[in-house]
């Protein structure tokens, strides 16, 4: 069975917009009103069938990856489209490169658009004019079928993107103009073509990147497709039903390590190999016949170890990265697969690039390039449409929790729920339950004062009153006007509470458990393109000595809703300047803003909260002791 692809999670909840220019928290009145609920005492839930809250959501993953659909352009008109490579210059902008009829384009991933296309050979080639891409720091090479303009292998300076790639020229032998693939060992310096006949690999020298020299041959019967990394090459022999290794470290006189051969083999395709060199994949480009998985840590003694076929029962291509492997699948799109086990081929995602059908018929996804710094991954259909997905993989290290507050019975406490975020965070689903023996009454939310200050709204998906629960959207903006919040740690909500002069017992969990609603509400972060689950710490509400110090530092004239403010900084300003010293801080704890161990209360807690209440999203104040 597919595991479930979360290509985003979508959360419509009847809430209540909040301007924080002018609002602080918001009561829970205002919950009621905007789910439009009303709650008898007796505990019994009303709920108009018109206020219903609205979710809709995927199934969860079981996964820690996520793939998701960042935007497709069209480059390319008709059935032009062919591979895909990508390129990220020394200011870490990065450009996705695509084969298309007319030539090479050049396609700027920040903003979706193409910078410049290099024509190419369009002669000779049939109906697809194959092109293969890679590149070499800032050159890019790209081979092809065809013949005609610019034909042989492209040699493209791609320093002067964004503004456009120099052709510098092409280079081919009279025996050798057409290749059919290429790839280059970065770290060596050398480029390996398939043969114009199929019957080998070139190596080209790249001393100087833009005028290479030929230097020998490897021979096979058949060849495909070529993999090179570290004086090793990887070949996929096409007809002869096998894939081989050679050490090519004597670049006059390789030497054959392997040669697997299939059991009842389609054509042999590609082969690429994990970066860790412990297992390869191989394709074979034939209907019905799998992705296979091989173990080459023995290379004298590679073995099968696990096999993966979507449904179109039709792969043309193979990537190893990160643990993963990435597939060009033709109809059935980009298939993704687990590599931490081989031999179970735990499929993590199938986006489907061609509508229209499922078989194994030579249409969808061509190309697929996962080799990027940032995660996104480019794919390539023969329709000519070039597809940018973003990846994620759940950082373990996002943590929510809920902070342990100490009160008398009869307060009204907060508490601060914390986030530590790797991620940049565009907004937050908080699910809040506080059952327990103190029976206690939620009174509002706010973010003032935290690292959320700065969010346009919050949405209640859901309230339960009798179950004590809620279920908080924060985001930054509905439409994209303000900022992510930057990785960090801190409160990002506070939840304000009343405790009965009832209450006794132990304690009072507050917990960030799941919200069971039409659809379950887990405690997540909500990115540019994914919602991710994050692991929970509970705090706990206890009866018992309270300090002066409450949720933040930097309440330093002791308001009793323990606002931060700019009346804090003037109570500060006139401890710190009152020579005489007759001036008495409410609690030195709060005036402490930089938490320093010594307790010194002095200019550097000043400019702490100077820049708290004048910077922007991230500026964070200690918590209390």
């Amino acid at each position: 069975m597919k595991a479930s692809l979360l290509a985003a999670v979508c959360l419509i909840g009847l809430g209540i917009l909040v301007d924080h220019s002018t609002v602080s928290a918001v009561p829970i009145d205002a919950v009621l009103d905007s789910l439009d609920m009303r709650h008898d005492r007796a505990g019994r839930l009303e709920e108009s069938s018109a206020a219903s809250v609205a979710m809709m959501s995927a199934a969860p993953n079981d996964s820690t990856f996520s793939l998701c659909l960042k935007a497709v352009i069209t480059p390319d008109q008709g059935f032009g489209g062919t591979d895909c490579w990508g390129w990220e210059d020394s200011d870490g902008k990065e450009y996705a490169i695509m084969g298309v009829a007319n030539g090479i384009v050049f396609v700027d991933v920040a903003t979706m658009q193409v910078k410049d296309l290099i024509p190419g050979p369009q002669t000779g080639c049939g109906g697809t004019r194959w092109r293969d891409i890679k590149n070499y720091g800032k050159y890019c090479y790209a081979v092809s079928e065809c013949t005609g303009t610019n034909q042989g292998m492209m040699i493209m300076d791609m320093s002067f993107l964004p503004d456009s790639v120099r052709y510098i020229g092409s280079f081919s032998t009279a025996a050798d103009v057409r290749s059919h693939n290429l790839s280059i060992d970065t770290a060596k310096g050398y480029a390996y073509l398939v043969k114009q006949n199929y019957s080998g690999v070139r190596i080209i020298r790249l001393t100087n990147p833009t005028s290479p020299v030929e230097v020998d041959t490897i021979a096979t019967g058949d060849c495909h497709d070529v993999f090179a990394r570290n004086d090793t090459v990887w070949i996929a022999e096409g007809s002869m039903g096998s894939w081989s290794m050679y050490n090519v470290a004597n670049k006059t006189n390789p030497q054959l390590i392997t040669r697997v051969h299939i059991p009842s083999p389609g054509y042999v395709h590609n082969v690429w190999p994990t970066a860790d060199g412990k297992y390869a994949g191989t394709t074979e480009e034939t209907p019905n016949e799998t992705v296979k998985f091989w173990d080459i840590q023995d290379p004298l003694n590679v073995s099968f170890v696990g096999q993966y076929l979507a449904p179109s029962d039709l792969c043309h291509n193979v990537h190893m990265q990160d643990g993963k492997a990435f597939m060009s699948h033709y109809e059935s799109g980009l298939a993704v697969v687990d590599m931490t086990d081989p031999s179970a081929g735990t499929e993590l995602a199938l986006f489907d690039t061609y509508a229209a059908g499922e078989s194994a018929n030579f249409n969808g996804t061509w190309g697929v390039f996962p080799h990027t710094r940032t995660g996104k991954v480019y794919a390539s259909n023969l329709d000519g449409r070039l597809f940018v997905f973003l990846t994620q993989s759940e950082q373990l290290a996002d943590t929510l929790k809920a902070a342990d507050v100490a009160t008398d019975p009869g307060e009204e406490i907060a508490v601060n729920i914390s986030i530590t975020n790797d991620v940049s965070a565009k907004g937050f689903i908080l699910p809040i339950n506080w059952t327990g023996p103190y029976g206690m009454i939620l009174d509002s939310v706010s973010t003032q004062g935290l690292r959320t200050g700065y969010f346009e709204e919050i949405n209640f998906l859901g309230y339960d009153d009798a179950n004590s629960r809620i279920a908080v959207q924060m985001k930054t903006s509905s439409f994209g006007t303000s900022p992510d919040l930057p990785p960090g740690s801190g409160p990002v909500l506070r939840v304000h509470f009343t405790v009965p002069s009832s209450a006794s017992g132990d304690s009072n969990q507050v917990r960030l458990a799941p919200y069971l609603a039409p659809n379950t509400l887990y405690p997540s972060i909500m990115t540019e393109c994914f919602t991710l689950r994050v692991p929970t710490e509970d705090g706990a509400v206890t009866l018992g000595p309270t300090g002066c110090c409450v949720n933040l530092r930097g309440n330093v004239d002791g308001s009793p809703n323990d606002a931060i403010d700019i009346s804090d900084l003037s109570a500060l300003i006139s401890y710190l300047i009152d020579i005489g010293g007759s001036t008495v801080l409410p609690c030195p704890d709060e005036a402490n803003v930089n938490g320093s161990a010594n307790g010194a209360i002095d200019i550097s807690d000043l400019s702490l909260l100077i820049t708290y209440l004048t910077g922007g999203p991230g500026t964070m104040l200690p918590a209390c002791p």
